[in-house]
């Protein structure tokens, strides 16, 4: 590979923000190019062997370890994870196999853990994964859908490391690492242990950055550490095309005849001209991709959260002459409807819309709130457009509102039906409400004519009635949705990759 071809891709980036890796391979050699800086605050550039966080990337690793003891016979990939997980009450039902395929039909623990009031950047081990994984019940089918999640790989790290009697940071080394010949590799499997020289992550603060805490120490879905040499090497690996990669590529069909771009341990492009995988996490991104056909392999990893790797392997791909991704149908602007009010996706995360400042030129825009991220959409011939995004598009498609980068899917989402909670019936549905699989209580309180949203220790939060369905009163949190039955008893929380978290009424409300 040419140097030229990568460094290309990065000349006009900034050298004194958080940087990026980018590498092409093919199955003998490959380049590599970095730029940019890994510890803003010191001026340390980020360097081909500055150790970066992988995060999800860290899933091919994982699966590649499964199907490395599935093919030496040490385990089956259709064993029910009751084997190693007795305390899991659907473990009978839930296979290794399923688990790789993200069907499990267990909600993120992630999830379960902002439930509780937690940040993704409080201290877990091992320990904490586990103990939520027993108390865990699925909220759909084992086998029967498809929802990415982190809890399928935390827990095949520990059935590795029960099969081979050492730690998954041990069994992933002598059964991956070292044989893909990774030499700066390593997994962190202690949130207090320290990485030799590793980038710190970043997220946009105004228009500058500021340092992510990570305290996580989980494993299997996360807690690789890898520089550019490894993630080139790696790239090899995969083009060798083991019996263990073979099997990671394998797609299976669901019940229902779809194909999944989920396969057997990575992803795919929806055609099948490449696989690998995509990572986000707090201050890093990546993503890898392989392709067969071609016998090369391209990879990006970034250290500030919106670096967006898939674009510079966009202009990567190009600029090799690989198949350009799939593109999918555009959204288009139904005549004269604009979203307004919150619409909700399948995950739950509620997104506010407004018609932008009637006194501004601008009064035709939209104004867009989700979580703690604000944007402006722009109209445009056929839809709309993220302002300062070009590639960020949305519009109708039915009665779905959809938004995309790209080809990509970033949300899909729909009007919840029928009129809000009256306030003067608001204070029926105060009081504890527990969430089992979370092990914590929610509390919800009024105060005047508004309702709020306790999560354990975190700091009230408000909670705003948007509708109804399926016989329960809709409320939208900032991170997710409360649906709560008429009769004030039962419901649910949903929120991404764990939409059917049971609730019980604990406290019922106290009478005037």
């Amino acid at each position: 590979m040419d140097l030229e071809v990568a460094l290309s891709a990065l000349r006009d980036d900034d050298p004194t923000a958080p940087g990026v890796v980018l590498m092409a391979t093919d199955a003998r050699a490959g380049t590599v190019a970095a730029t940019g800086t890994a510890v803003v605050e010191h001026s340390v550039p980020l360097a081909i062997d500055t150790r970066v966080y992988a995060a999800s990337l860290a899933k091919l690793v994982t699966a590649a370890c499964v199907h490395r003891l599935a093919g030496d016979g040490r385990l089956e990939l259709d064993q029910p994870v009751a084997e190693w997980f007795p305390d899991l009450a659907d473990g009978p039902r839930i296979t290794v196999r399923q688990l790789l395929l993200h069907r499990s039909g267990l909600p993120e623990y992630h999830a379960l853990r902002l439930v509780a009031g937690c940040s993704v950047d409080d201290r877990l081990e091992h320990r904490d994964v586990r103990r939520l994984v027993d108390g865990m019940s699925v909220w759909f089918e084992p086998g029967s859908r498809v929802s990415y999640n982190n809890t399928n790989f935390a827990m095949l790290a520990m059935i590795v490391a029960d099969v081979t009697g050492e730690s998954f940071a041990e069994a992933a080394q002598h059964l991956v690492l070292e044989p893909a010949g990774l030499v700066g590799a390593l997994v962190k499997e202690h949130s207090d242990a320290v990485v030799a020289r590793a980038a710190a992550g970043y997220v946009r603060d105004g228009q500058g950055y500021r340092r992510a805490v990570m305290g996580l120490a989980s494993t299997g879905d996360g807690g690789l550490w890898w520089t550019g040499t490894d993630m080139a090497a790696f790239g090899r690996w995969l083009l060798s095309n083991p019996p263990e990669v073979a099997a990671m590529r394998e797609r299976v069909p669901l019940p229902d005849g779809p194909l999944p771009t989920l396969a057997t341990g990575c992803t795919t492009a929806a055609d099948g001209s490449w696989f690998g995988g995509i990572a986000e996490f707090t201050g890093f991104a990546a993503e890898l991709r392989v392709y067969p056909e071609h016998g090369v392999a391209i990879g990006a990893m970034t250290n500030r959260q919106d670096g967006r790797p898939g674009r510079r392997l966009d202009e990567l791909a190009r600029t090799l002459g690989l198949p350009e991704p799939v593109a999918a149908a555009l959204p288009v602007r139904r005549e004269a409807a604009a979203p307004s009010g919150t619409l909700v996706g399948a995950g739950g995360a509620p997104w506010h819309f407004r018609p932008g400042d009637e006194t501004s030129s601008d009064a035709a825009s939209i104004e867009v709130a989700v979580d703690s991220l604000a944007f402006r959409l722009v109209p445009t011939a056929d839809g709309w457009q993220v302002d300062g995004m070009p590639t960020h598009t949305a519009g109708w498609e039915g009665d779905e509102f959809v938004v995309r980068d790209r080809s990509a899917e970033v949300a899909r989402l729909s009007v919840v039906g029928g009129d809000p909670l009256p306030a003067a019936s608001m204070s029926a549905f105060t009081g504890w409400w527990w969430c089992a699989s979370a092990r914590t209580a929610l509390q919800v309180a009024q105060d005047g004519g508004e309702l709020w949203l306790r999560r354990g220790q975190a700091p009230r939060e408000p909670l705003r009635p948007v509708g109804a369905r399926d016989g329960r009163w809709v409320f939208a949190a900032p991170w997710g949705l409360l649906e709560l039955d008429r009769d004030g008893r039962r419901g649910r929380v949903v929120l991404h990759r764990a939409e059917g978290l049971e609730l019980v009424r604990l406290v019922e409300p106290s009478s005037p």
